[in-house]
């Protein structure tokens, strides 16, 4: 490869689909000229005259792999292999050139990537979101569930400097064995994995251009138009379209407006493909089958990733015979579905009543802490209050209760400001309650919350009740100056494949930063209003769907909030989904994480019986601080929940007693006709509810009565990974 340039296109294709390759290559000859293109072929055949002639540069795919070529291939199909090589070829380009841009070969370009080029002056990666706003649930394709559980960005679109190679070294180790589409297990291909630069690349660029990767996902906020012979995108220049889902049909999301330009676009490259098509020689992929022509499953394509014994050491697996494959099959058989025999291998196998605008206390400092807690579980703000009292002693600190009873002495006597959470949602209280369980409601409010002492104070970090300072939240404060948005990502390295909960995809599925945790000052106010109406309906635990209660939500603050701080300090918001990466000492009475002071500790999931490996592995990566912490913690809310006087809380049942269950919450969350003119659902008596259950049988289960209500429903057979199970439980 002769390097002409300084910067280079790189794209990765099939040999069966290289004519894509050339559309591709066609509108970049046009626009950058100053750009080398490169293309990796799988299935390369350099006797095919095709690419000789093509008038750019062709390598093999297989140079991408200097040993294991064949054991690689076996384990995916062509589009989940040239996914999986991404990273590697950019990182193989990036040897000589100093800036590289990949590009799915569905795409074209309309027009110079003079951003995409100046962003990586002063980034070492750059990534398109799918779309600024998200999409709403309107029943068209594709769907916002798809576009959530399919990550933050587009991997249609990578850009990297010669900075961003550590992160590339990091991606293709994700790649190399986990590049497949199993949404309900938070993987899907290479790009679910881009979430990660978030918090992994500093100088991480994100293209804020309208006219960059146009594509089906991004139609609702994006108006195409036309002058002369020039597309444009909400009236500037279109510079990159993605023809993701062309082939068939263009019967996806239309955009906002000029349906008329869209259909053109689709029309045009369809007849281009064609064209294309019938020009370059027919071309079969050489890696779907054995030698003797039997298919490959899927099956044992996972096989080939799980790095079972009967295949690890094949150098051909293309080659076996018919009498082996029966023979692994059989042993297979006889194995758990689940067997992993390479544990530092990370696969999953695929057969598995006041209102806003009164006060609610006089203000006594610009800052506020705020927490949410349910009445039974007020001891745990307590807990939290007393190292507030300590290390915070300029911020006010401000509980909202649900369940809140006025005639309770605890909450006059607390030293701190108690509210009733009603103050949060006044008009339809009863409603909105009923449709939640306590936790749900607690998460659902936070934005409220936020939003409510943004009125009175300029800035505000909420903290759920299950955590603990043990230092001043300077860093906290001094982001807000700054920033309007401070998150705290749950961990700055993936957790590594160890066979303990929390695992890395279970993170990948909850979100990217950790909800525990949430700073803001006045200029978040637009993406709080945005946040709440995502959790007044649809705060619940649907991972697969790519909802995980008010969490999944924060991923989009990358996109909404422009002055977004990712907080860097180890020291906060530490907990069990970061313990792989920070080591906890104590120095006289002080704790230090990984040498530095610990701030704020998290203790999510406490706390009995794990196995002995599990603690010892925790103890020998973060010493046994951390389990003594968890230990320390249980013993205080024992303590505190002794003095309080035992609360229920009110809001489980119904007036007579019985519980109200989950398929009541999400009817309530429906806006089913006969709870629409309810105020108060809990007093349903058992006669009306009775009536109830009996209409609602009659109707389709996925029935939604009001379209501009946009929930997600509970799946009628429960998927596993529906239910979050505790990261740690520790026993005395």
């Amino acid at each position: 490869m002769i390097t002409k340039n300084q910067q280079a296109i790189v794209a990765i294709v099939t040999n069966d689909y290289f004519h894509q390759a050339v559309i591709l290559w066609r509108s970049i000859k046009r626009f950058e000229k100053k750009s080398d293109f490169v293309v990796f072929v799988i299935g390369y055949d350099k006797a095919d005259p095709d690419y000789q002639n093509a008038g750019f540069t062709i390598l093999d795919a297989k140079i991408l792999i200097s040993q294991g070529w064949k054991q690689f291939i076996f384990q995916y199909d062509g589009l989940q292999a040239a996914c999986a090589l991404k990273p590697l070829a950019m990182e193989h380009l990036l040897q000589e050139y100093e800036k590289v841009i990949y590009l799915d070969v569905d795409m074209k370009v309309f027009g110079a990537l003079e951003e995409g080029w100046r962003l990586l002056d002063e980034s070492d990666l750059s990534l398109t979101p799918h779309s600024y706003i998200p999409i709403k649930d309107d029943g068209l394709d594709p769907p916002r569930v798809t576009i959530r559980v399919s990550g933050l960005f587009n991997a249609g679109y990578v850009a990297a400097s010669r900075g961003g190679t550590p992160f590339l070294q990091w991606w293709w180790e994700q790649t190399k064995h986990n590049c497949f589409i199993a949404h309900a297990r938070g993987i899907f291909l290479d790009q679910v994995y881009l979430n990660d630069a978030v918090y992994m690349v500093p100088r991480l660029g994100i293209v804020r251009d309208d006219g960059y990767n146009v594509a089906c996902w991004n139609l609702h906020e994006r108006v195409l138009g036309k002058a002369s012979t020039r597309y444009l995108v909400n009236g500037k220049p279109l510079t990159l379209f993605h023809f993701s889902s062309y082939a068939e049909s263009i019967e996806m999301r239309p955009p906002s407006s000029g349906i008329e330009i869209f259909e053109e676009l689709y029309h045009k490259y369809k007849k281009e493909v064609q064209r294309e098509k019938r020009k370059v020689l027919p071309k079969k992929y050489p890696f779907q089958h054995f030698q003797d022509g039997k298919k490959i499953t899927a099956l044992e394509r996972d096989w080939m990733r799980r790095g079972i014994p009967e295949l690890e050491k094949v150098e051909d697996p293309f080659s076996m015979t018919h009498d082996r494959r029966e023979e692994i099959e059989i042993i297979m058989k006889q194995r758990d579905e689940a067997y992993r025999p390479k544990l530092d291998r990370e696969v999953y196998a695929l057969s598995s009543s006041q209102d806003d605008s009164q006060q609610t206390n006089d203000v006594s400092s610009s800052r506020a802490i705020v927490a949410i807690v349910t009445n039974d579980y007020f001891y745990q703000a307590m807990v939290l209050w007393r190292s507030i009292e300590k290390f915070e002693k300029e911020s006010d600190f401000v509980v909202f209760v649900v369940g809140y009873d006025a005639a309770d002495p605890n909450y006059q006597q607390a030293g701190f400001t108690v509210l009733d959470a009603k103050a949060l949602n006044p008009k339809n209280w009863d409603q909105f309650v009923f449709q939640y369980h306590p936790v749900e409601v607690c998460c659902a409010l936070k934005p409220r919350a936020l939003l409510h002492l943004l009125k009175r104070y300029e800035k505000v970090i909420y903290l759920d009740t299950d955590m603990r300072l043990f230092a001043p939240l300077e860093r906290g404060w001094e982001a807000l100056q700054e920033a309007d948005l401070s998150l705290t990502p749950h961990s700055y390295t993936p957790i590594p494949a160890w066979g303990l909960q929390p695992s890395r995809f279970l993170i990948k599925m909850v979100g990217i930063f950790n909800a525990g945790y949430v700073g803001a000052s006045r200029g978040s106010i637009s993406f709080l209003e945005w946040w709440w109406q995502q959790t007044e309906y649809n705060c619940v635990t649907l991972v697969h769907m790519g909802v995980f209660l008010d969490q999944f939500y924060l991923n989009y603050a990358v996109t909404l909030v422009s002055r977004l701080h990712v907080m860097e300090d180890r020291g906060y918001n530490t907990a069990s989904w970061s313990y792989h990466e920070r080591k906890i000492e104590k120095i006289g009475s002080r704790y230090l994480v990984n040498k530095k002071p610990l701030i704020c500790f998290h203790f999510s999931g406490w706390m009995k019986n794990p196995t002995f490996a599990a603690l010892k592995k925790i103890e020998i990566l973060s010493g046994e601080l951390f389990i003594k912490l968890y230990r320390e913690h249980r013993k205080l809310l024992s303590a505190e929940k002794k003095k309080l006087s035992e609360k229920k809380y009110p809001y489980a049942h119904f007036q007579d007693g019985e519980i109200v269950d989950k398929i009541w919450r999400e009817w309530a969350r429906r806006d089913i006709p006969e709870l629409q003119n309810i105020s108060n659902p809990f007093l349903l008596t058992r006669d009306q509810r009775e009536k109830i259950e009996e209409t609602m049988m009659m109707r389709p289960r996925d029935f939604r009565p009001n379209p501009d209500r946009e929930i997600v429903l509970t799946p009628a057979i429960p998927y596993e990974c529906l239910y979050i199970t505790t990261p740690l439980e520790l026993t005395e």
